[in-house]
């Protein structure tokens, strides 16, 4: 693209100092002023030259090593190689391995050429040490002597990282806390490290939460798995289930607080509603309470009853949307990034939050319009040259 810029704008000139410049001394150089300062805006704007990956903040790469392959992934299980492997029945195993799961990153490096895999494989040895690890095993060439893609059903390598070469195989283990340092370097065509470093976690098996999702992307939610008698505020045995997923949101995220919001549909007086919605609300927070021991100051009920339908009242299936217990978070900002939603009166309204975002579109509109009619007037001023 700048290239093709820096093409157009020396055609432009050419043009000009041919059929204009007896005329227009000042045109040529007041455009040569305007390919400049394009042509460095956009230099400017160009985004550098990046690797693939980065290095991890505990281990260093060779001096002169450059990124081939990167990945990184928040939770992962691998199998560290602890003993010598060898071929059996056609497949290659080890006495002694170790599955660790955890967050994993994997680096492929290759190395100038002044390097041999010896000298970059005890650099890493020292490496370790260095870094206070403790080294589980440590296999020299060639180890083994098999091309390193035979041993991906060993060390589990399911998402398919790659890992090659079979000359002077060498790795070694090292463990420092919860990290694991698992590293393969061998001659291709040069020296080449496979690298794996696993931070061993338990899994975050909370992310599939619908409850979590919905709060993090609206602040609230509705629920239907909480179920009562038509007319009654007493909570029936099938509510458990979803008691009991709101009870460990609220366990997983012991900092989140809700307002329990009662909602009914239309049959029935407007009074009667009220009450049954605040009944309603009430018994779910102590349901809360007293059986899953969440803090009652954590949590508030009140009953909207027919107030705020969701869907038309005039049938059986819109009547039943809008009989529901509304989960609505204070803080949402403790599971994540989402807009406050909040019900009662006294906290911020709905109003003063669609009032935000219409401030932030007109803001942004009026950055579009501006940039519109910048390009217009250099439009403009392009046109007037010729």
């Amino acid at each position: 693209m700048i290239a093709k810029l820096r093409l157009t704008v020396n055609i432009i000139r050419r043009f000009i100092a041919k059929h204009l410049l007896s005329k227009e001394n000042n045109m040529l150089n007041g455009l040569n002023k305007l390919g400049l300062v394009l042509t460095a805006l956009l230099l400017s704007q160009s985004p550098a030259f990046a690797e693939k990956g980065q290095d991890h903040p505990v281990i260093s790469r060779m001096p002169g090593a450059t990124i081939d392959h990167y990945a990184q992934l928040d939770y992962e299980e691998m199998q560290l190689i602890l003993s010598k492997p060898y071929k059996k029945n056609g497949q290659w195993i080890a006495d002694k391995t170790k599955p660790v799961a955890g967050k994993l990153t994997y680096i492929h490096y290759e190395l100038p050429n002044k390097y041999s895999a010896l000298q970059t494989f005890r650099n890493y040895q020292k490496l370790a040490k260095r870094e206070g690890m403790q080294t589980l095993y440590s296999c020299d060439r060639p180890c083994p002597n098999t091309n390193l893609s035979n041993l991906d059903d060993l060390i589990q390598n399911n998402n398919d990282f790659y890992i090659n070469g079979n000359k002077q195989n060498q790795y070694m283990v090292a463990k420092k806390g919860n990290l694991y340092f698992f590293v393969f370097v061998n001659d291709m065509n040069g020296t080449n490290v496979f690298q794996f470093i696993i931070e061993e976690d338990s899994l975050d098996d909370g992310l599939l939460s619908s409850m979590a999702s919905s709060i993090v992307m609206d602040g609230k939610i509705d629920l239907y798995g909480l179920y009562f008698d038509s007319g009654k505020s007493t909570l029936k045995s099938n509510s458990k289930a979803q008691l009991s997923e709101l009870a460990e949101l609220l366990s997983d995220y012991p900092d989140l607080k809700l307002d329990i919001v009662g909602h009914t549909d239309s049959v029935g007086s407007g009074d009667q509603n009220k009450k049954l919605s605040n009944a309603r609300a009430a018994a779910v927070l102590q349901a809360l309470v007293n059986d899953y021991g969440i803090e009652s100051s954590r949590l508030d009920s009140l009953g909207r009853g027919e107030a705020r339908p969701i869907a038309s009242n005039d049938n059986a299936e819109g009547r039943a949307k809008n009989r529901r217990v509304e989960l609505v978070a204070l803080n949402p900002e403790v599971i994540g990034s989402a807009p406050q939603a909040n019900d009662s009166s006294n906290k911020t309204s709905a109003t003063s939050s669609s009032s935000e975002k219409q401030e932030k579109s007109e803001s942004e509109l009026d950055v579009i319009l501006d940039n519109a009619e910048k390009v217009s007037k250099i439009g403009s001023a392009l046109k007037s040259l010729f």
